[in-house]
């Protein structure tokens, strides 16, 4: 069976194909400039689905913004971080903050807000739900201050620009991460189970969402993220399919940007939450891991399991130049203590407590890390290649047999005959990456299915999955549709 931190999935009725990745540090946002106002701005209702990428930074991150001061987003700060912060023009500018934190990155979240300022009742002119749940515990509540029938002076107004992914309002306020299915309705008020619905298994999904393009006003959209192109048309990533036309420019964003990773199919991702001595960075929605050079790094899967066969590829993207920078994939228990590297080795720790993983170094050849011993050319060695910047590592897992296939660009190492894995302390495995070596960085990719490092789109049986090779037979991308057939 598989563990999956938290995840929000669902294969129910309604399919969310695609979604958009936004990595803040390339200053990615998609932006549409309204040339008339909406003749009523009482009401708004703003809907999205949300994959966190980066928690907690030096900057806020939102993830809507019309003009300088109407926004939806995560706020950072003292004793603000990953608070959700939704902030109007209606009647001056009033905020609500919540007390609870966004940090869940495997999970997907659905977003409503709902203005409505004809409502008598203060605390009914402004409302979050999360999940299908109303938010009313909140840390900044200045909703008394929203007039009755005032209107917003941002939303759905000439000349205020709307961004997804960004907003105006502070430094560098950009959003990092996986959004999907974004709708808003400029003068009208729907609810939020328009847009979701509670499952079976009590889990919040989402739901088809059909409105008249008069539902949206005249500056409203529909969002899916299905095209690629990035033109701001009916053909570029940030088409509006409201019936408005209302298509968005993109900023700094490519085919690469679109992913299948929904809350339908949730694919793993790395996991900054589990980030061994806490040295290094992510991007590119958690699928980039950016070491520290004072500190030892690693980092494995948000998805672990106990039995069925997987495939991941690891893409080295940079290195330091110093040829003894210890840098390896593999896999490992989920263990994140310990003096090493817990991708199959753990000098500082009792031989009956390490993690039995595989780890395969790039510096050298004949390099791999296996069951607590480690092999360098001596009499136990292996035909695994070095590796270097661009080269692209596949790792097969057959959690059935506990045993590891290693590939290098395409072809397989070690004359095909897979590395045997020991006893896992946690019983699931998970795919890793990192190293051991202060004074040295480098930068890795990880593909665990979304998206491919080119494009090559190599998917697996089913038909799910992004892939730089083609999974070996009988292997599949990590993700909870092929999870809840092969976990």
């Amino acid at each position: 069976m598989p563990t999956i931190l938290g995840a929000n999935s669902d294969t129910g009725a309604f399919e969310i194909s695609n979604s958009l990745r936004l990595d803040d540090g390339d200053n990615q946002r998609l932006y549409f400039d309204p040339s008339s106002d909406d003749s009523t701005r009482t009401k708004y209702t703003f809907s999205t689905w949300l994959k966190l990428g980066n928690l907690a930074t030096s900057q806020h991150r939102y993830f809507f913004g019309a003009g300088d001061h109407a926004l939806i987003g995560f706020r950072t700060g003292s004793g603000e971080e990953d608070d959700l912060y939704v902030q109007t023009t209606a009647g001056g500018v009033n905020a609500i903050q919540t007390h609870a934190k966004f940090r869940d990155s495997s999970a997907w979240y659905h977003i409503y807000v709902k203005l409505d300022t004809t409502q008598s009742t203060a605390s009914d002119r402004l409302q979050l739900y999360v999940n299908g749940v109303q938010v009313t515990d909140f840390s900044v509540d200045q909703r008394s201050n929203i007039t009755q029938d005032s209107s917003e002076s941002d939303v759905g107004s000439s000349g205020e620009r709307h961004n997804i992914g960004y907003s105006a309002n502070g430094s560098g306020s950009l959003y990092d991460g996986y959004i999907a299915e974004t709708h808003l309705l400029v003068g009208t008020v729907k609810n939020h189970t328009d847009f979701g619905e509670t499952n079976d298994n009590g889990v919040w999904v989402p739901k088809k969402a059909i409105f008249a393009a008069s539902d949206y006003g005249t500056n409203g959209f529909k969002l899916e993220y299905k095209q690629t192109g990035t033109s701001a048309d009916a053909s570029g990533m940030g088409a509006d399919t409201s019936g408005n036309g209302n298509h968005f420019t993109t900023q700094n964003l490519n085919a690469q940007n679109i992913t299948t990773d929904t809350p339908n199919n949730n694919f793993a991702t790395l996991d900054p939450t589990s980030n061994f001595h806490c040295g290094a960075t992510y991007a590119e929605g958690n699928t980039r891991f950016i070491s520290d050079e004072s500190k030892y790094g690693f980092n494995c899967s948000t998805v672990g399991v106990s039995s069925g066969k997987w495939y991941a590829e690891f893409k080295m993207i940079s290195r330091d130049g110093e040829s003894g920078n210890w840098y390896m994939v593999g896999i490992a228990s989920g263990e994140q203590t310990g003096h090493r590297l817990v991708l199959g080795r753990d000098t500082g720790r009792s031989t009956s407590t390490r993690n039995g993983g595989i780890g395969y170094v790039g510096y050298g050849t004949n390099f791999i890390y296996q069951n607590d011993a480690y092999y360098d050319g001596d009499s136990n060695a292996y035909s695994t290649a070095a590796y270097t910047d661009g080269d692209i590592i596949g790792v097969a897992l057959n959690a059935d047999d506990n045993q590891v296939t290693l590939y290098k660009n395409g072809t397989v190492q070690n004359s095909g005959t897979a590395f045997v894995l020991g006893t896992s302390e946690t019983g699931f495995w998970h795919f890793g990456c990192g190293h051991f070596d202060t004074g040295n960085t480098f930068t890795i990719d990880a593909n665990f299915g979304q998206p491919s490092f080119s494009g090559t789109d190599q998917s697996d049986a089913n038909g799910y999955g992004s892939f730089e090779y083609a999974p070996p037979s009988g292997y599949y991308a990590l993700c909870t549709k092929n999870l809840a057939e092969y976990g």
